[in-house]
């Protein structure tokens, strides 16, 4: 080892260990308490509600017509996906 490692070791060894206040920890949970609140109001509950029930109505809305409408026709045509093997075929 050379003399600048050697004097970097003494003065890391002559530093104390910092101790953290014994409250730090429950400051800490009271300032994340404080900044995200826990509980919605019931505004914002109705908003969220109305939402979901208008994209349920929407999506129940669609199935529906699209069966009606399709009815006759099976998923493969649908898609324009041929319903037989005839690609096997010669």
């Amino acid at each position: 080892m050379n003399t600048n490692e050697n004097k970097n070791l003494t003065l890391l060894e002559q530093l104390n260990r910092v101790e953290a206040s014994p409250f730090l920890f429950t400051r800490i949970k009271q300032k994340i308490a404080e900044s995200y609140p826990t509980t919605y109001s019931y505004k914002s509950l109705r908003a969220i509600g109305a939402i979901c029930f208008v994209l349920l109505l929407l999506n129940a809305i669609t199935t529906y017509t699209a069966l009606k409408s399709n009815r006759n026709e099976n998923l493969a045509e649908q898609y324009h996906i041929l319903s037989q093997n005839s690609i096997y075929h010669e």
